[in-house]
């Protein structure tokens, strides 16, 4: 079994968010910005209020649509970004996951 370096998954994962670049930028973008030498718990702290964030921000989008104060693009855009987000989101905590189910089956 080969060791994973965090730093080159946190590169890998940037370079995956910046396919979506256009959409407002990814969590990732945020984390690796805000998280230089910080713990791995703050990491998810923040990408998890990063995720929190962008659904509020697409649902305000939504609303303000409903008031006829925001175009019809920029709800599909923040719901797309919102969803991108969040499917990030979930994959990463499912990697955790599957590594700490593997950790956990390991015979000392």
């Amino acid at each position: 079994m080969t060791a994973i370096n965090p730093g080159a998954a946190l590169g890998a994962y940037k370079a995956a968010s910046q396919i979506g670049a256009g959409m407002g930028g990814g969590v990732v973008d945020q984390v690796a910005e805000n998280t230089s030498g910080a713990k791995f718990g703050e990491m998810l702290k923040t990408a998890t209020q990063n995720t929190i964030d962008s659904q509020k921000s697409s649902e305000k989008v939504s609303a303000d649509a409903v008031l006829g104060k925001a175009d019809l693009t920029d709800v599909v855009n923040s719901v797309n970004n919102a969803e991108m987000t969040l499917t990030l989101f979930l994959a990463v905590r499912d990697k955790m996951m599957d590594a700490y189910n593997q950790i956990s089956r390991t015979q000392i």
